[in-house]
């Protein structure tokens, strides 16, 4: 593995037991089994259900996985793919996850809205602009999420709210 992945022991060594398992079907299985710790099994299931992310270089994508994962799954996924890619000596493809890293660095340093405690707008805006509280003010807050992982000009709160208006007249 490249001695670059600053990772905890933990994370390391789900890394390890990730690489083992990656020609199983059912890693998460198995370290059921093996009696591993249900963090580890977590990390272990994580890195193989998102092993064959390709990265694109778009910043949008970057958002969404990191919406999708958090900052810290994606960081072991990339140094987990690393380390797959290292044992088959491809460097194209090592590269691209190098700039997937970068590109997720600059839209953290930016500080780009990726989840819903970034959004300009909570619950409680959405309640005082009548949305009724339950799974429908969920939904309209994943939606303006949406909005603004694809465009993140957008993260103003009187904007998304205006957008409540638009969508409930038809229009987005």
């Amino acid at each position: 593995m490249k001695a670059s992945f600053q990772g905890n022991e933990k994370e390391k060594t789900a890394i390890c037991y990730a690489l083992m398992l990656a020609g199983t079907n059912h890693p998460e299985e198995v370290c059921r089994r093996l009696k591993f710790d249900n963090e580890t099994v977590a990390m272990v299931k994580m890195l193989h259900e998102n092993r064959e992310t390709v990265y694109t270089g778009d910043k949008v994508q970057t958002r969404r996985l990191l919406n999708r994962l958090g900052e810290d799954n994606l960081r072991l996924l990339f140094a987990y793919q690393k380390a797959r890619l290292h044992q088959n000596l491809h460097p194209v493809e090592i590269a691209k996850i190098d700039r997937e890293e970068e590109l997720v660095r600059e839209v953290l340093t930016a500080g780009e809205c990726c989840d819903l405690k970034l959004l300009a707008v909570k619950g409680a805006d959405l309640i005082a602009a009548g949305i009724a509280p339950g799974k429908e003010l969920g939904d309209c807050l994943n939606r303006l999420l949406d909005i603004v992982i694809e465009d993140p000009t957008k993260n103003e709160k009187e904007y998304l709210i205006s957008c409540l208006g638009a969508e409930s007249k038809g229009v987005t």
